[in-house]
């Protein structure tokens, strides 16, 4: 087994410096820069007809420390818009909701630099709850929960991963990334001294993201 890591990595060594086309030495130590994009999320959600995903954007600021030629850190600020729209139908009613969840999310990713324009990037995030709102159309209009949901139904923080791959030319940049919620979102709720919540919903994201660093 021993032998079998040492020969992978070796391999892995070799595919990193072969694909290393002239990455220049003298870039900077710290970059920052701007960066936003379109976010496709949903949650998970069990007992429904069918969850379409939402779609929504994200917008902020990174920084970026190169800790050598291959390695560097980036931690980013983004303004960021999840949720999911959900069909439902039973016996009595059917219709569709979306939910709209706002929050301000921090990742902190190592980044692999396998050449001059192409990394990868995994790390944690940890992400901080701003509003929420819902939007229901149903066959029935005694059945509306709009006015009922909102910051106070949801957990202040939300946490998870997230993992990518991006390109990039001189100062622009761009890629994909997938961030995975580990924790319930909902707030939990109390009945009969029990506490409980009404499912196990988790915030998932795919990412289309461009930037531009200075």
């Amino acid at each position: 087994m021993k032998q079998i890591l040492n020969i992978t990595l070796a391999a892995i060594s070799f595919v990193i410096i072969a694909t290393d086309q002239g990455y220049a030495q003298d870039d900077q130590l710290v970059n920052f820069g701007l960066k936003g994009g379109v976010n496709y999320s949903w949650l998970g959600l069990e007992d429904t007809k069918d969850e379409t995903g939402k779609i929504g954007y994200h917008a902020g600021i990174f920084t970026r420390i190169n800790l050598s030629t291959h390695i560097a850190l980036q931690a980013e600020g983004l303004y960021t818009t999840k949720g999911s729209k959900v069909e439902y139908d039973n016996a009595f009613f059917d219709g569709d909701a979306t939910l709209r969840l706002n929050y301000i999310e921090v990742p902190v990713l190592l980044v692999l630099k396998i050449n001059k324009n192409i990394n990868l990037q995994a790390g944690p995030y940890a992400a901080f709850i701003l509003d929420a709102s819902a939007k229901n159309n149903s066959s029935v209009n005694l059945f509306d929960f709009e006015e009922e949901i909102d910051k106070d139904n949801f957990k202040d923080t939300d946490w998870g991963i997230a993992v990518g791959i991006g390109a990039e030319v001189d100062h622009l940049q761009g890629g994909i990334r997938y961030t995975r919620g580990l924790d319930k979102i909902e707030e939990d709720k109390e009945f009969n001294g029990n506490n409980y919540t009404f499912t196990d919903a988790s915030n998932s994201i795919v990412q289309l993201y461009v930037g531009f660093s200075f």
